[in-house]
């Protein structure tokens, strides 16, 4: 179809050269009837790519900002599950759950389980998944591939920052645990600098206030080794000999030598993606109503912080970290407990490996 369409473009072009002698009333009629041939077939070409696909359920309605198709037998678990999703997404996303309302809320009767899925509004599913056929399952389906959709509508720079879809839920006390036992298990210094309390190395690992050597100041010796194992690709074809002193010998001066050709911005967070997501649910907390459509505006990670939070960015890190802090008591029971669980069953997989080692 494109190309009917382009080629009738051709002939218009072509067409609409004014001859010697031709009048104004004579060009113009040429120009209706080459329109009367464009008009249709541009139509036509808006109409194939806009079409409702035919996998798309038939049943339509709508639910707040939610669009809903789904099979007649499922439109009373699809109506209750909307219902529940709907004020769900307006209270966490604010005026920014209007991105929401172009896609599809899609639930389709494959037999059992049923197919949960969000689409474009040409109907394209961009997640899907089976369900069980209640409303507790399509909700929390639901749910979570909102979240989702929205996290792909970002922009790239805040996506790579953040690392992964926002849950809606407010954050509990096991969320703030579970952060902190993952600061003090990612392999930098500076996270476990931010775990037992320095508000300056948090605002760095979380990359609101980043160094300007993060290689150096964010990783201790070791760990600036395996990231430059990391760039071998392009770091062993700079210099061979010096990369293998580095990895094999740790020798800090070809290593440091290395360093220095890695752009600070391709240096990686010492956090992981679900230590910034807790981090970013709590700076949406702190702002109340719509802090998320000031957080989505253009800016820095620090700008976008301070404009959501509406406080100064290393006031909302500072506090962040307290929260941390509350949670020391318990991650240091949870880490021994861990610690120890870990320690039995490894004792056990050896001493099974010993009676079962073909070297007896």
């Amino acid at each position: 179809m494109c190309k009917r369409v382009w080629a009738a473009g051709a002939i218009a072009l072509a067409g609409a050269r004014v001859s010697a002698g031709q009048s104004t009333a004579a060009y113009r009629a040429q120009l209706d009837s080459l329109a009367r041939l464009w008009r249709p077939l541009a139509a036509a070409e808006v109409r194939e790519h806009v079409a409702p696909r035919s996998d798309v359920p038939p049943v339509a309605l709508r639910v707040g900002i939610l669009s809903v198709r789904t099979d007649s037998a499922d439109l009373g678990i699809a109506r209750a599950a909307a219902e529940r999703l709907e004020p769900m997404v307006v209270r966490a996303y604010g005026t920014s759950a209007d991105r929401l309302s172009h896609d599809l809320f899609l639930l389709t009767t494959t037999g059992t389980p049923l197919s949960a899925a969000v689409a474009d509004s040409t109907g394209r599913p961009l997640l899907r998944g089976a369900v069980d056929r209640t409303v507790d399952a399509v909700f929390d389906a639901w749910q979570s591939r909102a979240s989702e959709a929205f996290f792909e509508g970002l922009d790239p720079a805040l996506k790579d920052w953040i690392g992964g879809a926002i849950p809606f839920a407010p954050l509990r006390r096991d969320d703030w645990s579970n952060t902190r036992i993952r600061l003090l298990l990612e392999g930098s210094r500076a996270t476990r600098d931010c775990a037992n309390g320095n508000v300056a190395r948090c605002s760095q690992a979380l990359g609101v206030s980043p160094p300007q050597n993060p290689l150096v100041d964010l990783y201790d010796p070791g760990e600036r080794v395996a990231i430059i194992e990391g760039y071998m690709s392009i770091l062993r074809r700079a210099d061979a000999p010096k990369f293998d002193r580095c990895v094999q010998s740790h020798d800090s001066a070809a290593c440091d030598s290395l360093g220095a050709l890695i752009p600070s911005d391709a240096v990686p967070l010492p956090t992981t993606p679900a230590v910034r997501q807790e981090f970013v649910r709590f700076v949406l907390e702190q702002g109340g109503a719509d802090a998320l459509a000031r957080f989505l505006e253009p800016g820095t990670h620090r700008e976008r912080i301070e404009r959501a939070a509406r406080l100064p960015a290393d006031t909302v890190v500072a506090r962040w970290q307290a929260r941390l802090s509350d949670q020391r008591t318990a991650s240091t029971a949870l880490d021994g407990t861990t610690a120890a669980s870990s320690l039995i069953w490894a004792a056990a997989c050896a001493a099974l490996a010993l009676r079962s080692s073909r070297w007896r």
